[in-house]
């Protein structure tokens, strides 16, 4: 039935079609080479990755097969990861190898993990390192310094000598502007460390390939840089980029989504880089999507993988159109050029890659922008004359089926290209869709578990306790009074990736069916000072703002304050251009510092010169209940939000800072309920949110934590 299906779906004439006009012929000239071919990749990023290492060990193998394993599923010839630095890049915080200037520690976090992972199953796999932010301690507070580039040859080092791992490539800073004295900085403190092998990739911006013009005039600099990347690059580079000597690649690209919406996007950009920017590799944000939905730029990976309590995982069409490259192809191979790649006439792309011996040959074709069929000539030089050609294809109900093969017919093949579709042709075998030939089942989706307990007392020191999701700071296992413990162990915010800022620390737990429960703990906060926050709940996660997450959550401090609370959305928001309309703003911002904040007394001290660049905020805050709670913040590019932190009960409790304190946060219906050291110190009606994710939390300031309880009311 399958192969019948695959040939309703696509019309191959594998016989010469007398009579008729081909809509378009395409002349494959092994002469006319191209650029070299440097592969396909993915990237992990932001802690999108997080939950992949909690799965149970029979699921956690298939998904790495599917995104690793050669002719297999995606068949990644590149894996790129986030050189963690304690800050949050997208959906959570990666934990750094260096939380202190005298902390080493290369067994924290999971991307080496993924990577030995990623090289166990194919050892010729290139793996490609950048950062998105450092830890508060390097260089003072300035990211380009010395201090950085030998955290970055640590992280390099750690991954050769504790993990095996040789890393090949290294950027700059994520999607920020570049120092080029620091890039040569870089290349000779990696000299200095023997670590010559490692080439760096410059500069990372987006769309931006500025960079090769200062390389044109200046040596050093050009010696340092390898490779030349953007990010998001619309299929364009400067012609001065072309004309650079080096290779351009698209260091991370992709839609944001592993449907078939984003796979017929990700599928032009493998082509599209190439025929119009001529970039010879395309790394997609994100390599699966192994975080809660409520967290930003939900499903963003080629596969989906967060429910790690139930094993449930999806592989998605992003994949299997990825898979139409990697199976086919590796890197080393050539792109042809003339009539061997370009626009087809009605709609669509295709690119041709030859093996470097010649004996093989692939054609990837995508029509998604088609309206109609298209009959197609292939003239194909005589040493493919006797040759089989598999074809496989993907439209949006069969992904990666693989269809009759072809032989040419006059030296031609002959067939027609189906609109809204993905095919390749090739002289290549061995390739598979996963283990269709002897499925394996996919474990059925299940709620999270309740009850749920954990003590930390059975992991290793600086693991991460199993389905927790950090959104700033880091929650890792120490040892404290002979007794393993959950702590907070990054004492103040580092140098942000300023296209997300960091709220207080807190870390989420669970999925958005848990309804009725109760969240609690054992807490030690250490100052008087300290404070601590239980999170109930919570239905929202946004990305570019300090504020809480949406949610009830109560906070108190050593002293024995506290408050009941909840967030709601912003009241009022907005973006203005900064640079001509902050001026007496901006000077407040440092190199660490991405957000400011400002209670209610302060904005009533802004001057009318600010005020007047704010519609509506007057307003809104004359006419709010109890303003006393206003908040208002603004990001450093501009972004504007006015908030309300709803205090629901608060007061004050005896308390005793520098020893374990019972907490504990229920909801049952419209009633929420704070305990304290089994004390009820509030219970207030409220139905703002129904149901959401649990989680726990500091001020910038460690603090312990043990004997978590999620248990159903």
């Amino acid at each position: 039935m399958r192969k019948i299906i695959s040939i309703l779906i696509f019309i191959l004439v594998n016989v010469e079609m007398s009579g008729q006009v081909s809509n378009q012929d395409i002349f494959i000239n092994l002469a006319i080479q191209g650029r070299t071919f440097e592969g396909i990749g993915a990237l992990s990023a932001g802690a999108s990755s997080r939950l992949l290492p909690d799965y149970p060990e029979k699921e956690k193998q298939i998904i790495l097969d599917y995104l690793f394993k050669p002719q297999f599923g995606a068949s990644l010839h590149h894996l790129k990861v986030e050189i963690p630095g304690d800050i949050n890049s997208t959906c959570g915080t990666e934990p750094s190898h260096r939380h202190l200037r005298n902390d080493l520690n290369g067994n924290r976090g999971y991307e080496w993990w993924l990577m030995k992972e990623a090289k166990k199953r194919n050892p010729d796999i290139y793996l490609d390192a950048l950062e998105w932010g450092v830890p508060f301690w390097i260089g003072n507070g300035q990211f380009f310094s010395q201090d950085n580039a030998e955290y970055i040859a640590d992280f390099l080092e750690l991954g050769k000598q504790q993990h095996g791992l040789d890393i090949n490539y290294v950027g700059i800073w994520n999607e920020i502007g570049y120092d080029v004295e620091w890039i040569k900085l870089l290349r000779n403190t990696l000299n200095q460390r023997n670590l010559h092998a490692v080439k760096i990739v410059a500069a990372d911006e987006i769309e931006k390939w500025t960079i090769v013009d200062q390389m044109e005039g200046n040596a050093e600099l050009y010696d340092a840089v390898s490779h030349v990347g953007t990010h998001y690059p619309k299929y364009k580079s400067s012609s001065s980029a072309k004309s650079i000597g080096k290779s351009l690649w698209s260091s991370e690209d992709g839609p944001w989504r592993g449907d078939w919406t984003g796979a017929k996007e990700i599928i032009k950009q493998y082509n599209r880089n190439y025929i119009e920017g001529k970039m010879t590799k395309t790394i997609i944000w994100s390599l699966i999507t192994s975080y809660s939905d409520i967290l930003p730029l939900p499903s963003s990976g080629l596969m989906k993988a967060n429910e790690p309590w139930s094993g449930f995982y999806e592989t998605q069409p992003a994949l299997w159109v990825t898979a139409h490259y990697t199976q086919f192809t590796q890197p080393g191979w050539k792109y042809l050029e003339g009539k061997a790649l370009g626009y087809l006439d009605k709609g669509g792309s295709y690119v041709t890659l030859v093996s470097p011996d010649l004996n093989d040959i692939s054609v990837v074709f995508e029509t998604i922008d088609a309206r109609e069929r298209q009959h197609i000539e292939i003239n194909l030089p005589g040493k493919y004359a006797n040759k089989e050609f598999c074809v496989w294809t993907t439209d949006s109900i069969h992904s990666f089926t693989k269809a009759n093969s072809i032989k040419p017919v006059k030296d031609k093949l002959i067939f027609v290209l189906e609109p809204g579709t993905v095919y390749t042709l090739s002289t290549t075998t061995g390739q598979k869709k996963g283990n269709e030939n002897s499925p394996v089942s996919v474990p059925v989706r299940k709620k999270f578990p309740l009850p749920y307990k954990d003590n930390f007392a059975s992991y290793q020191v600086g693991e991460l306790p199993r389905y927790t999701m950090d959104q700033a700071g880091v929650f890792e296992i120490v040892e404290k009074n002979n007794q393993k413990v959950l702590a907070q162990v990054v004492p103040q915010i580092g140098v942000e990736w300023p296209s997300h800022v960091n709220p207080y620390p807190y870390t989420i737990i669970g999925d958005m069916d848990l309804k009725d429960y109760s969240i609690s703990m054992d807490v030690w906060l250490e100052q008087p000072e300290n404070m601590a926050y239980l999170y109930g709940r919570v239905n929202k996660v946004y990305q570019n703002t300090t504020t809480y997450p949406l949610s009830y959550y109560v906070k108190w401090d050593g002293k024995g304050n506290w408050a009941l609370c909840k967030q709601l959305n912003a009241l009022q928001w907005g973006k203005l251009e900064y640079g001509e309309k902050w001026r007496e703003i901006i000077p407040l911002f440092s190199q660490t510092k991405n957000a400011l904040r400002f209670d209610y007394q302060q904005i009533k001290q802004f001057p009318d010169s600010v005020m007047k660049h704010l519609p509506g905020i007057v307003e809104t805050v004359a006419t709010t209940k109890n303003p006393e709670s206003l908040y208002f913040e603004i990001i450093r590019w501009g972004n504007y939000e006015l908030h309300q932190e709803v205090v629901l009960a608060q007061g004050q409790v005896d308390y005793q800072a520098r020893c374990w304190n019972g907490a504990k946060l229920e909801m049952k219906g419209d009633k929420i309920i704070f305990y304290l050291n089994g004390k009820k110190l509030a219970q207030i009606k409220d139905m703002s949110y129904e149901k959401g994710l649990a989680g726990w939390g500091t001020g910038w300031n460690t603090a312990c934590f043990s004997n978590l309880k999620i248990e159903r009311k």
